[in-house]
């Protein structure tokens, strides 16, 4: 009778989690969470082999998946392994935050189109964007993460999560010396699109190698994880996509992507889009000049204090701003929304921060504030709305945009806001309609 020979490769519901182990693996080096979509993926497939590691669907924690891991596979080592923690949206900051809670466990950490995340003592980019309704696990301390690399990946026309608010966490680490890297997908959205394999795979390849140099250790005893050098690394411009080792890169060290090798480095700049702008500069300033602003759209007329970042008001109220700057929100509720570019003139200036709600208002007026000093006040109104309300008769074309982006759109294609203007003295009151 001829023999029936066959591999076992561990695609295997495990309390409906999934990994696979490739064939001939006599020690699994390490536990890389990922999409369920990679478990089949030959490239992914391909690098569980070079790397010895196990692949399995990511969960909230995958520390607390390894001992089931361990046990189904038969391979105790699991149980103590390193791992990388995977995660989209909202568990992309799950995901960060087990990197916090374990960082001599975790080689490297991979957030996905991640949600709302903030770092504590990043009060100046948080101010007028950690708003309302906040979730206990949306703010937190991100310091013991800094050895961790992280590969933050987001997406050109992500509306969802966005760019801002991933790149203002990264950068924040990047100021801090983390061996972070963003990458920035074109013409990529929200959900629906896996990882690209070939670029993560590829840093994450290079960094297993180099913070696991040995192929293997004692079944109970988790590894100690080599540190990083970010010296010893590749720099990345996220604007020009320019790329050079860590010596003789020209641009912002303490902003760029890091980067694991040259390898690395020509594959991402390869594949990502630059960015059209970069964060200014975040000091935190409140405004002065704005006083009694009003809202009469009484289903939407919650006002959040000028002088507080977060709160209980619902991340959709309205709130008097300063420091009006491209990369600004002007709506937190849908998170991917920033301006991507203004007028020189503007920069700097106080702004009111509407409700998106709001736009459904169909009464006389909508809002209506105080100068408490003499004041050039500017209305950016949609250019696609060739017919202006009567309310703006009295305010003069400036000619000149403010342009935002909904996060939905290509950076090539943001939306020109008309530029309208008109003067008013301290104390005299403004009206505008909806």
């Amino acid at each position: 009778m001829k023999k029936l020979l066959f591999f076992l490769v561990a695609l295997s519901p495990i309390h409906a989690q999934t990994f696979y182990l490739a064939p001939g693996t006599t020690f699994v080096r390490g536990v890389v969470s990922v999409e369920t979509s990679a478990l089949t993926d030959p490239t992914w497939q391909g690098f569980a082999a070079r790397t010895s590691t196990l692949l399995a669907e990511a969960g909230d924690n995958p520390l607390t998946s390894l001992p089931t891991l361990a046990t189904s596979t038969g391979r105790p080592e699991v149980n103590v392994a390193p791992f990388v923690p995977y995660g989209l949206s909202a568990n992309g900051r799950r995901a960060m935050q087990t990197a916090v809670a374990s960082p001599a466990r975790c080689i490297a950490v991979m957030p996905h189109h991640p949600g709302r995340m903030f770092a504590i003592g990043n009060e100046g980019f948080n101010f007028n964007r950690l708003d309302g309704s906040v979730a206990a696990d949306t703010l937190f301390d991100s310091t013991p993460a800094y050895p961790v690399p992280a590969i933050f990946v987001a997406g050109e026309r992500d509306n969802l999560s966005g760019i801002i608010m991933p790149l203002g966490n990264f950068e924040w680490g990047r100021a801090h010396g983390a061996p972070w890297a963003f990458i920035t997908e074109p013409d990529i959205t929200h959900t629906g699109t896996p990882m690209p394999a070939a670029l993560v795979t590829t840093l994450l390849e290079s960094l297993i190698n180099r913070r696991l140099p040995v192929a293997n250790w004692p079944a109970n005893q988790s590894p100690t994880l080599l540190p990083i050098d970010p010296a010893t690394g590749w720099l990345g411009d996220n604007v020009t996509k320019e790329v050079a080792p860590w010596a003789t890169f020209t641009g912002d060290r303490d902003r760029a992507t890091w980067l694991p090798d040259e390898t690395s480095a020509n594959a991402w700049a390869a594949y990502v889009i630059g960015h059209p702008w970069r964060i200014p500069a975040q000091p935190l300033v409140v405004p002065s000049s704005v006083d009694a602003l009003t809202i009469l759209d009484s289903a939407n007329s919650t006002i959040h204090p000028a002088n507080q970042a977060g709160g209980t008001s619902g991340e959709a109220a309205w709130k008097v701003c300063a420091n009006l700057k491209v990369t600004d929100m002007p709506n937190v509720a849908a998170h991917g929304s920033r301006i991507d570019s203004l007028p020189a003139s503007l920069a700097g200036s106080e702004w009111i921060r509407p409700n998106e709600a709001s736009r459904t208002f169909t009464g006389a007026t909508l809002a209506t504030f105080t100068l408490t000093r003499d004041a050039e006040v500017h209305i950016a109104h949609d250019s696609r709305i060739t017919n202006k309300p009567a309310w703006l008769s009295g305010w003069t074309d400036t000619g000149e945009d403010l342009v935002m982006n909904t996060g939905a759109r290509r950076f090539s294609d943001s939306l020109p806001m008309r530029l309208f203007k008109k003067s008013f003295t301290s104390g005299q009151a403004v009206t505008l309609g909806p």
